[in-house]
């Protein structure tokens, strides 16, 4: 199956391999990246030498009200260049996720904005309806750690008497 995940949001960086449907509760996708070759992350020397993979799993946006979990096939590659101190190393998800994150940036931004307009209690209802879940205290700190909106130049400034 050669569906693309562009038409919901995501680049062109990612094919879905299946669709896994074994209960109503969430919906789960496998996924790989579609690049022949990765640049090293050391030497940036692009390698097509696959030495493994390992799937990691992603949530993402909700789709008709239900949690949507990514599967994603990350391959490791082993670095051409003898003198590279590094000898293998994994694939980015540039535009997808952060590394090491459980959460895709899509996902990311929608915690970050109900955390916005709601708090942590109300916010995490919140979620929990829109069909992604969220604890109080990870959407406090999604708030907290993401960068803030740049302030725009200030144009009148008022003084006060007192």
């Amino acid at each position: 199956m050669h569906i693309s995940l562009h038409s919901i949001g995501f680049p062109d960086t990612l094919e879905v391999l299946e669709q896994i449907d074994h209960g109503f509760s969430r919906i789960t996708l496998r996924a790989q990246p579609t690049a022949k070759s990765v640049p090293c992350t050391t030497c940036g020397t692009p390698s097509r030498q696959v030495h493994g993979f390992y799937w990691r799993s992603l949530g993402d946006i909700a789709c008709f009200g239900h949690p949507t979990l990514l599967l994603v096939r990350i391959r490791r590659f082993r670095c051409i260049i003898p003198e590279c101190p590094r000898r293998t190393f994994a694939e980015a998800l540039p535009g997808v996720a952060r590394p090491r994150a459980r959460q895709t940036n899509r996902l990311r931004s929608v915690h970050r904005a109900i955390g916005l307009a709601l708090g942590g209690n109300p916010g995490a209802r919140h979620a929990a309806t829109l069909g992604v879940p969220i604890s109080r205290s990870t959407l406090l700190h999604r708030v907290c750690s993401s960068d803030a909106d740049p302030i725009p130049p200030v144009r009148v400034l008022g003084v006060d008497d007192w």
